[in-house]
């Protein structure tokens, strides 16, 4: 293996200047953001605003874990979308992933179906429904989906491991009753 020689040595002053070039580009990666949301919020506001600008503000607010408004967001998108079925599915996810991390479960289950239903090789849908059903301790669903993506990618890292745990599981509870609450 051959070694690399630096030719200049890392000085005080050298690590200072990379910290601050750092610094500056990250302020303006968030000045830019800042701006960028302002103006689709305005558009928003005098209602102008395009599905598209609906969907890209709804991720932002998803990203910065604002779900209520993620959520009314990526539903105005719907509402309005004019475009294609897979871009759509992309939508419908998004929204589920919003219900999801809100704790609604069925919302978010629903939003998978239909992106699943619009675009039955979405591979993520169909992962983060079956992590919804999942959640929901509806594992014989949950097991469903996550084959349903080994069909599409049989080496998926995500759906593998879970579906074979599903699997354990549901085998482990076969037979075993379960005692009502209602008694």
């Amino acid at each position: 293996m051959m070694k690399l020689k630096r030719e200049t040595p890392l000085t005080y002053s050298s690590l200072f200047a990379l910290t601050v070039i750092a610094i500056h580009t990250v302020a303006l990666y968030h000045l830019h953001s800042f701006y960028f949301i302002n103006s689709i919020q305005e558009q928003v506001r005098s209602g102008d605003a395009s599905a598209t600008e609906l969907f890209e503000l709804g991720v932002v607010m998803l990203r910065g874990k604002f779900y209520p408004a993620a959520t009314e967001f990526l539903g105005q998108a719907i509402e309005k979308w004019d475009g294609d079925d897979q871009d759509l599915s992309q939508v419908y996810n998004a929204l589920g992933v919003s219900y999801t991390l809100g704790g609604k479960l069925e919302k978010a289950i629903s939003q998978f179906e239909s992106a699943v239903k619009l675009e039955p090789g979405y591979v993520t849908a169909w992962n983060n429904l079956g992590d919804a059903y999942e959640k929901k301790k509806d594992y014989k669903s949950a097991l469903k989906a996550f084959e349903e993506v080994l069909l599409f990618d049989p080496n998926n890292k995500v759906a593998r491991p879970r579906r074979d745990a599903l699997k354990d599981r549901i085998q482990m509870y076969r037979g075993v009753s379960i005692k009502s609450k209602d008694k």
